[in-house]
């Protein structure tokens, strides 16, 4: 990601996508295709989106996820304050 262009490249994060399906699939749209009408796609990709189930990971599960992500978050966020 070094090598392209900031303009070329967006983060859409998991928990946004869940949350606020709408607004972050309008924003992956309009990254893509630019300022075109597109809600009976995003209807239907919004239909697609599901949270996931309260009480599904269990706390061991979760702190072994954030320990294996830990360094390539770091990597990501030094790429967004621009420091790599």
């Amino acid at each position: 990601l070094r090598e392209v262009p900031r303009e070329d490249v967006i983060h859409v994060r998991y928990e946004d996508l869940v949350t606020e399906p709408v607004r972050v699939l309008r924003r992956v749209q309009r990254f893509l295709e630019g300022d075109v009408d597109a809600e009976e796609w995003i209807g239907q990709a919004t239909a697609c989106i599901k949270a996931p189930e309260a009480g599904h990971a269990v706390p061991a599960s979760l702190d072994r996820l954030a320990r294996a992500c830990r360094a390539g978050m770091s990597e990501l966020a030094s790429l967004d304050r621009g420091s790599v």
